[in-house]
């Protein structure tokens, strides 16, 4: 399966190969779609945008820069508008065993679950 995070997939004119789009671009964008799955390490990104703390949270440093600040919530609940968002967008069909469900749902998405693995991914059995 292709991986449409890179938002290099069709891009006119070519961008550079080294290229890479900023994570909050990459996140804001997967919400409007509708995207259900994401990496684990968008995860912490994903839980400040629906004012959710993450479970295990990391540190707001990363790379050594400081993430983008938060803007005030759009909405007096934000995991509920992202629910009925996403039902809008999924034309009613159930999301709720998906990581999008769970974030909506306030449960912890784990780095180790079955719908995060990457096919390429070797994981340590330790």
């Amino acid at each position: 399966m292709l991986h449409f995070d890179t938002l290099k997939f069709y891009s006119v004119p070519c961008l550079p190969s080294d290229w890479r789009p900023p994570r909050w671009l990459v996140r804001d964008l997967g919400i409007f779609a509708g995207r259900l799955y994401f990496d684990f390490a968008e995860y912490p990104s994903i839980c400040e945008v629906v004012r959710l703390p993450p479970h295990n949270a990391l540190s707001s440093v990363e790379d050594g820069v400081e993430t983008e600040k938060i803007p005030k919530p759009f909405t007096k609940a934000p995991p509920e508008f992202l629910q009925q968002w996403l039902l809008t967008r999924r034309k009613g069909q159930d999301f709720s065993h998906t990581p999008m469900g769970n974030v909506c749902c306030g449960k912890e998405v784990k780095e180790d679950s079955v719908y995060l693995a990457c096919p390429g991914k070797v994981r340590d059995p330790a």
